[in-house]
């Protein structure tokens, strides 16, 4: 029979606090949130917390006893802060089982099954934040695993994240990495949701001339239905116009392109490539609960401002916040990429401060991309696009010239705008042979898992 936790264990660990006089941003370090603690161990949590940031200093165990009327008594924290935090979190996880038993069972006569769910989804997410933290190394460990990936990277010759495409993209951001949250920002009527599709058509094709194997993708469009999306996908992946495939119109010459079209994007890999229409109400739960059931190598989320969170979150500023930093901690906690598109405000495309709605979207981004429209002074009138890195993860920036011809099915990366770098064209890329009209056979990974491997993060 199991033991069950030591009542006195949340008041060890704040007396140890206490006498160690561990500053409150040590204690967040150390993975220890505020409702790890009893009602009575949070009063003298946020007393010492406040006391802190008023005088920069740990109160003592005395004052601490007298501005709370708790006595800490005999106590004696003798263990390491990491046994105490291991304490807290298993009764945490104890207490929030008993919580979810005692609330479905309040649901037992209920015939509202997505209630029932939604309770044990939130238990579930809830539970997944307070991992223990992989955040924390010494230097020595830090170096040698940074010179390891220096080591796997530069033999392999090839970019180590999710690929967009677009070989500048590619090349200054080593790829969408497992935990990124990557915002890509546009006006409306932009292209967002055709430059997200075109990205992870890219993703989940892979680069056979490269050797960069293809990857499962799943695809959330907030703002169009899913077969909508599929037959914008096929006009990106078979070289034609959508609309014309929509309505039917396809001259018979091209109707060989379609069916070669269907027949080299099926995968024999293992991976997919799945659509999910959020018909605009779509949660961050389910978000996460589909995750959860597909294990996706990557997630795209098109017009992610329409993600609904607490259903409490009166202002959209509060839901977007409150969604984008949801990401962001699923991205880190699944070891996985997600790409969103978002909206710039009135005051136009180019700047971080002109995001609509929240700030936190560029803050908390790892990489943002702005498009913008752009026409160069070549002869060739072919629609264009801007692509900048507003931000990137070390700083990296720079802009791109992309072929938008979407009655073609082309976006494709045109030239660098800056810097003044050579570009190395696409001869040799699978760009290259798309842009000729020819559908390319997906790159099939080496080896086939049916378990998605969680790098662990840097």
């Amino acid at each position: 029979m199991k033991k069950k936790s030591t009542p006195g264990i949340g008041f060890a660990f704040l007396q140890k606090m206490i006498q160690e006089e561990l500053a409150p941003v040590e204690v967040e370090e150390l993975g220890v949130r505020p409702d790890f603690f009893t009602e009575d161990e949070k009063l003298v949590f946020e007393y010492y917390e406040s006391h802190w940031d008023m005088y920069g200093a740990a109160p003592s165990v005395a004052t601490v006893e007298v501005a709370t009327d708790h006595r800490f008594g005999i106590i004696r924290a003798l263990e390491t802060f990491e046994f105490y935090v291991d304490r807290l979190r298993e009764r945490f996880v104890r207490r929030q089982a008993h919580s979810l038993r005692e609330h479905l069972d309040s649901l037992s006569g209920t015939k509202d099954v997505d209630e029932i769910r939604a309770a044990i989804d939130q238990t579930s997410l809830t539970l997944g934040e307070i991992q223990p933290s992989k955040g924390i190394d010494d230097i020595t460990t830090g170096f040698q695993e940074v010179f390891e990936r220096y080591q796997r990277r530069a033999r392999s010759g090839r970019i180590s994240g999710v690929r967009f495409g677009m070989p500048f993209l590619d090349t200054e951001t080593d790829g969408a990495q497992p935990g990124d949250l990557i915002s890509v920002v546009g006006r409306t009527r932009i292209g967002k949701t055709y430059f997200l599709l075109s990205w992870a058509l890219a993703a989940y094709l892979g680069d056979p001339i490269k050797e960069i194997s293809g990857k499962s993708v799943f695809f959330l469009s907030m703002e169009m239905e899913r077969l909508a999306a599929f037959n914008r996908l096929l006009g990106l992946y078979s070289r034609m116009d959508p609309d014309e495939i929509r309505k039917g119109r396809i001259p018979s010459f091209a109707v060989d392109r379609i069916n070669q079209a269907y027949d080299t994007i099926r995968a024999d890999d293992g991976t997919y490539f799945k659509i999910m229409s959020g018909g605009m109400v779509a949660s961050t739960l389910q978000v996460a609960r589909s995750i959860s059931m597909y294990r996706p190598d990557v997630v795209y989320i098109d017009g992610a401002y329409l993600l609904q969170a607490d259903q409490s979150l009166r202002s959209t500023w509060e839901r977007v916040f409150s969604t984008v930093n949801f990401l962001k901690m699923l991205a880190e906690r699944e070891g996985i990429p997600i790409i969103c598109s978002y909206q710039f405000n009135k005051r136009g495309a180019g700047r971080l401060e002109n995001i609509a709605f929240s700030d936190t979207i560029g803050m908390t981004s790892s990489i943002v991309i702005g498009l913008d429209d752009y026409q160069d002074d070549s002869d060739d009138r072919t629609p264009r696009r801007k692509a900048e890195l507003l931000k990137g993860r070390e700083g990296e920036e720079g802009a791109i010239s992309v072929l938008y011809d979407i009655k073609r099915g082309l976006i494709q990366q045109d030239r660098v705008i800056w810097p003044d770098i050579p570009d190395d064209g696409d001869a040799d890329t699978i760009e290259g042979e798309a842009r000729a009209g020819r559908p390319i056979k997906k790159h099939a990974r080496r080896t086939r898992s049916t378990t998605r491997r969680h790098p662990e993060r840097n």
